[in-house]
C-alpha cells in the first residue's frame, strides 16, 4: 500500500485490514458497506481495525483520525458517510478523536470506480478543501478510507495539510486494491 504514496506524498504508516478485488467473496463486506444502507457494518469494521492494529503499535503517536470526506449529494444518497463509519469504530476501539470537520469535498466529483490512474488524479485534483487552521507542528493525522486503489483521493485529502509546518500523516484503510 505504501507504493501509492511514493513519491507523491509523505506518510508515516499506512495499512489496509484486507485485499480488495472485485468480485471476490470478500468484496460483499465492501459492497454492503458502500451501497448497503449498513452504516453499523462500517462501525464494526472499523473497531475490527482497531483492534486488530493496537498491538502492533500503529496508533502510538496519532492525534486524531480523519474521515475521508464525501460529497454532501452523496451523504444524503447513502444516508453516511462510509469513511466516516470506519473512523468512529477505529475511535471506539482506540480512544482517539475523529475529526470530520478538518476537510470537506468541495467538489461532487464522478465515481472514480470506471476511472484508471490518471482519470482519478484528475477527478480529485481540487475536490478537497482545508476547512480550519491548520493543525499545530507535530500533529500526527490519521486519514481512514474504505478503499485505496490508486492513492488519488487520499493524496489529495493529504496536500490540504501541506502547507503545514510538521505535521505527519498515515492512512489506515479497510482494503487496498491494484490500480487499473
Amino acid at each position: 500500500m505504501a507504493q501509492l504514496f511514493w513519491g507523491r506524498v509523505k506518510v508515516e504508516k499506512c495499512v489496509a485490514l484486507l485485499h480488495y478485488q472485485a468480485a471476490a467473496p470478500v468484496s460483499a463486506l465492501f459492497y454492503k458497506l458502500k451501497y448497503g444502507n449498513m452504516p453499523y457494518l462500517g462501525v464494526e469494521l472499523g473497531w475490527l481495525m482497531g483492534k486488530e492494529l493496537m498491538p502492533t503499535g500503529f496508533f502510538q503517536d496519532v492525534d486524531f483520525i480523519v474521515p475521508v470526506p464525501l460529497a454532501k449529494q452523496r451523504v444524503r444518497q447513502r444516508g453516511y458517510n462510509q469513511s466516516e463509519m470506519l473512523a468512529q469504530g477505529v475511535a471506539l476501539a482506540t480512544g482517539l478523536k475523529v475529526e470530520n470537520k478538518l476537510i470537506r469535498r468541495i467538489v461532487n466529483t464522478e465515481t472514480q470506480t470506471h476511472k484508471d490512474r490518471w482519470e482519478r488524479a484528475d477527478n480529485v485534483n481540487s475536490a478537497f478543501k482545508l476547512m480550519k487552521q491548520p493543525p499545530k507542528a507535530g500533529t500526527h493525522v490519521l486519514f481512514v478510507d474504505d478503499v485505496a486503489t490508486t492513492g488519488a483521493t487520499l493524496c489529495a485529502c493529504i496536500r490540504c495539510l501541506q502547507n503545514a509546518k510538521n505535521i505527519k500523516v498515515s492512512v489506515l484503510c479497510m482494503g487496498v486494491a491494484h490500480a487499473r
